[in-house]
């Protein structure tokens, strides 16, 4: 392989007559005036001559580039040649040398560029593409560490090259990650890889999960199944408005006003001073509620209760229930009538809350999630898109001032061990819902709070994880923090052309996204300084929704009624006639409604398997089933 064509400092072409270039492959060249300079092949191509306009075909190939394989003897009229453009992979002081020699590297010689730092203090994400030829230099504890997973055929496969990994520990100074494609790009599979990983390195986490998918109890075929068990007492799964949930009463004014306005659009001044009035610490959704209805009630009646209120006398305790309604709502009057509050900006926020209530939020409380958090451990909520949203607003925002509160105690030595709560990662699925992007009148409360995470959450090692289909619709502030983003197959062009703004993917790059396989992907960090092809491994566990809908209607059509076989075996024949007391004697052992469809169904199938046999009988018009 040599140097060939016009160079510059960064870039160069190579040709090779023995097989052609991948994309993304490492390549040494032996510059006899630079030493050794490492670059990666970023287009490819071949030429044959005997082929009409061949030398003309590609743009790797030009004028200048021909004469030069002839300089250097190659006869372009009896072979075919293969040529690549190369980009230096570190800044030259001079043009790449050419003819200088061009060969394929050692593992080692390419370690800093592929694995840097301690791959036990990373993330194994999955394979570098274009790495193949590395395999036979490299060591031993790197080897099939990283199985890959082939949709197509639902197969697991070994490793094909260099594993990636990527250095958490660097995402103190680098922080938030991205994983971006559309439908079926592999985006979800990325995610639960990645939380994989930090389950496996044991740090806390705060996932959020829409899609009712991110369980890690269920091995993937064709991995070690020790992989998934390691997992157990790893992470918990909460349901929101059972396992999970906001405790009213603890709730401070400010908390309250960002629920309310999280609940319903068209948030006003005036709702905010009307919770920021009427709340109390320590209150119940009924006992706010109720002041609520009963300002008001007062204030729809203001005439009256003013006349009542201006009356120094103090009026008993009736016994009859609507005057004792009545008396209440005297009293909220008389402690804010002046507060100048209308009726119709009470009944929105009622509205609000009633809307909040209604989503379950309230009853339960963040105990168990924080306990999580504080072992380490990750910590799932699954519950409806809308609903969780609300939650997510809530709890993060909690969590972030229990870091943060312990952070800024530290820095002024004011900080107690029974204080300490630890970094933890924030993990978000469709989460342009939650942060969309900034136009007029967008409804989008979470907004500032997830914009101040973004920004401020490095120094105290808050990180995020944001996964969306739609990066385009993804807040800009927010995006512009993630430093790393991991860029899988995305077809719309408003996409791609935020990719290409917001991550050093080069054009080229940014034109083959939307052919990518599901699971291959860009990851474009800071962190790593340069953008990695990267194929996803396959991860340990699988989703519990990951069978196919068809393949699980096709089971369950055959196994239908299968639990009455405990019944039919231990009957030697079974007449039409003996059918109905068959059903009610099903019924009887089973403890559940049995139809005698079902019934005829499940013996003509076990006649199918071979465990009954059949016989038509024209005097009763029926079948007699005799046990095999």
């Amino acid at each position: 392989m040599r140097v060939v064509g016009t160079t510059t400092h960064h870039e160069a072409k190579v040709v090779a007559e023995a097989r052609p270039f991948k994309i993304n492959e490492l390549l040494i060249v032996d510059d006899p005036h630079q030493g050794p300079v490492r670059v990666e092949v970023v287009e490819t191509g071949s030429i044959n001559p005997h082929l009409p306009e061949a030398e003309r075909g590609l743009g790797l190939v030009d004028d200048r580039t021909l004469s030069t394989l002839r300089a250097l003897g190659y006869d372009l009229q009896k072979e075919t040649y293969h040529v690549a453009r190369v980009r230096a992979l570190s800044e030259l002081a001079l043009p790449v040398a050419v003819g200088a020699v061009v060969r394929r590297p050692a593992f080692d010689e390419v370690q800093d560029l592929l694995m840097p730092g301690d791959p036990d203090r990373g993330f194994l994400l999955g394979v570098i593409r274009g790495t193949e030829d590395l395999l036979a230099t490299l060591p031993e504890r790197f080897r099939n560490v990283a199985l890959l997973f082939d949709p197509g055929e639902d197969v697991v496969r070994l490793q094909s090259g260099v594993p990636f990994y990527l250095p958490y520990e660097r995402m103190v100074d680098y922080p938030h990650i991205g994983i971006f494609g559309g439908s079926g790009s592999g985006k979800s599979f990325a995610l639960r890889v990645l939380l994989e990983e930090v389950m496996a390195q044991g740090l806390p986490a705060l996932v959020f999960d829409p899609h009712y998918e991110l369980d890690f109890s269920q091995p993937l075929p064709g991995t070690e199944p020790a992989r998934c068990t390691a997992f157990q007492g790893r992470f918990k799964v909460f349901e929101l408005g059972r396992d999970a949930g906001i405790r009213f009463e603890s709730l401070s004014t400010g908390e309250l006003v960002m629920l309310l306005q999280a609940a319903m659009r068209e948030w006003s001044d005036n709702m905010r001073h009307a919770v920021e009035t009427l709340h109390l610490p320590g209150d119940s959704v009924t006992s706010f509620r109720e002041r609520l209805h009963d300002l008001s009630a007062a204030l729809a009646n203001e005439r009256e209760f003013k006349n009542l209120a201006s009356a120094e006398k103090e009026v008993a305790l009736p016994s009859d229930a609507a005057e004792r309604v009545r008396l209440r709502q005297l009293t909220v009057y008389r402690q804010y009538a002046g507060a100048n509050l209308l009726p119709s900006t009470l009944a929105a926020v009622v509205r609000r809350l009633d809307v909040l209530d209604r989503m379950g939020l309230f009853g339960s409380n963040l105990e168990q999630i924080e306990r999580r958090l504080a072992e380490g451990q990750t910590a799932v909520v699954r519950g409806p898109l809308r609903p969780l949203n609300v939650f997510a607003t809530y709890a993060v925002r909690y969590f972030y001032r229990l870091r943060r509160g312990y952070c800024e105690a530290k820095a002024g030595s004011r900080a107690r061990t029974d204080d300490y709560f630890p970094p933890f990662f924030i993990v978000i699925d469709e989460a342009h819902n939650l942060m969309p992007k900034a136009v007029e009148n967008e409804y989008a409360p979470a907004r500032s709070l997830f914009r101040e995470v973004a920004t401020e959450g490095r120094k105290f090692c808050v990180q995020l994880v944001l996964a969306s289909q739609r990066v385009a619709l993804l807040d800009e502030t927010i995006t512009a923090q993630l430093n790393t983003k991991i860029i899988l197959r995305t077809i719309r062009a408003q996409d791609l052309d935020t990719i290409e703004r917001e991550t050093d993917i080069t054009r080229a790059e940014v034109a083959r996204l939307p052919y990518l396989a599901s699971g291959n992907a860009f990851v474009s960090s800071a962190i790593l300084g340069r953008t990695i092809p990267v194929r996803i491994r396959a991860a340990w566990t699988r989703s519990p929704l990951a069978e196919s809908p068809f393949a699980e209607w096709r089971r369950v059509r055959a196994t239908a009624g299968e639990d009455l076989w405990e019944v039919i075996k231990d009957m030697d024949t079974i007449r039409p006639g003996d059918l109905l007391a068959l059903v009610n004697a099903c019924q009887a052992r089973l403890g559940r409604p049995v139809r005698r469809e079902e019934l005829e169904r499940a013996l003509a199938r076990w006649t199918q398997e071979g465990r009954l046999k059949a016989k038509p009988l024209k005097s009763l018009a029926g079948t007699l089933y005799t046990r095999v």
